[in-house]
């Protein structure tokens, strides 16, 4: 497990040189790709960092590294990868220092995976910046691989995240048996009709795999991620002179779907309206204080393809039950995509290799789902008509419009 790690953050931005035409096929370029950070103190006086990308005008800049020293430095010390392994000159296409845009754009606030990182998936973040969004993506202290707060200071991932998520893949064994496991609770969800059986498999789903370390992670990041929405308005950074602080979507990729759409939910009893939510390869966990009425906007894509070991594992349909039950919910479930394929790593087909992107043509996912992100919150964000292509075979439940 822990060399399929290291290879999957040692190529995570191999490619990131890559030209715009590669980056975005969306057909919506419109912006400069502005790109800053920001320290948050939340109102317990923790603090979060936020990178920044902002839609710019046209102007020089300095350029933007995917990665920094003490990034590299934790990769190695936590991982064990060789620092010469991990270049410090991959450029990404935002520019810092370069002034906003005039206009009004909306927020969209990303929360990345399990002890994964904020940069996780910035290609998706500069295809939102270019059709005319600020994207605030969340780097949460001991949650997230490495945090670099604007004074220098480095806060690591806390050794307990890594532990919690690795201690049950210590041999080929264990790794099947947690797969067989998560198979059959997979499905068991999937196959829910009623309430009552939905929440008592979730309960079993929680109880029986991995997903058991998740609910803690989920309180803790949802609870902040409600702060940030909550106070956002008392930033004040150059980065945020366009944004549109009335106009919040959330979205993440695996735990981070997990906590976005469980932050949606506390916002809503609070009289907040996020206007759109989408989750990327994640069943969605029942936390003690939800319910499964979904007021925003949400679509949940997901994978059926994701290797554990020498298991494929499934996530369709897991989602269906809250799909089926809420008018303004969509399940779409990509059969041969794997869980890596709904980020940053579709770029990178030398993963295949090693079994961390699924069967699908992931040259092609990648811009069609970067596509898609921009054509769904433009719907619901800025009321613009939907009329992107649904990716081929694509199994759908619940209400979207396609073509």
């Amino acid at each position: 497990m822990k060399l399929v790690l290291c290879i999957t953050i040692i190529l995570l931005y191999i490619s990131m040189g890559t030209t715009a035409a590669e980056l975005n096929n969306t057909g919506m370029k419109h912006h400069m790709i502005g790109r800053d950070s920001i320290d948050f103190f939340l109102s317990d006086e923790q603090k979060l960092q936020l990178e920044v990308w902002y839609p710019a005008e046209v102007g020089d800049g300095e350029p933007d590294f995917a990665f920094f020293e003490a990034l590299r430095t934790e990769l190695s010390e936590v991982m064990g990868m060789p620092k010469v392994t991990i270049s410090l000159k991959e450029k990404t296409r935002g520019l810092r220092g370069l002034a906003p845009a005039k206009g009004a754009f909306p927020i969209i606030i990303f929360s990345h995976g399990f002890a994964s990182f904020s940069r996780q998936n910035t290609r998706q973040f500069e295809a939102l910046t270019e059709a005319g969004y600020v994207v605030l993506s969340v780097s949460q202290p001991g949650q997230s691989l490495a945090t670099r707060f604007d004074d220098g200071r480095i806060v690591p991932l806390d050794s307990a995240p890594l532990e919690l998520m690795t201690k049950s893949f210590k041999n080929r064994r264990e790794i099947s048996a947690e797969a067989r496991s998560m198979i059959i609770h997979h499905k068991k969800l999937a196959d829910s009709y009623t309430k009552d059986e939905y929440v008592a498999n979730m309960a079993l789903l929680k109880q029986n795999t991995i997903y058991g370390a998740y609910p803690e992670y989920v309180s803790i990041r949802g609870k902040a991620l409600v702060d940030l929405v909550l106070n956002i308005s008392s930033i004040d950074h150059p980065s945020l002179v366009g944004a549109d602080l009335q106009s919040i979507g959330l979205y993440g990729h695996s735990l981070g779907g997990m906590v976005s759409v469980y932050a949606a939910g506390q916002l809503s009893k609070l009289g907040i309206d996020i206007k759109s939510v989408v989750s990327l390869d994640a069943a969605q966990l029942i936390l003690e204080d939800d319910d499964l009425n979904l007021s925003a906007n949400t679509c949940f894509i997901m994978g059926g393809s994701t290797k554990l070991g020498k298991t494929v594992v499934s996530s369709l349909h897991v989602n269906r039950y809250l799909a089926e039950q809420n008018d303004n919910v969509c399940e779409i479930n990509v059969v041969r995509a794997a869980h890596n394929n709904f980020t940053d790593l579709n770029w990178v087909g030398l993963l295949k290799w090693f079994g961390l992107l699924g069967p699908i043509d992931n040259k092609k996912f990648g811009p069609w789902l970067n596509g898609f992100l921009v054509s769904y919150l433009n719907h619901h964000m800025k009321g613009k008509e939907y009329n992107y292509t649904m990716w081929m075979n694509a199994e759908i439940t619940g209400q979207i419009v396609v073509r």
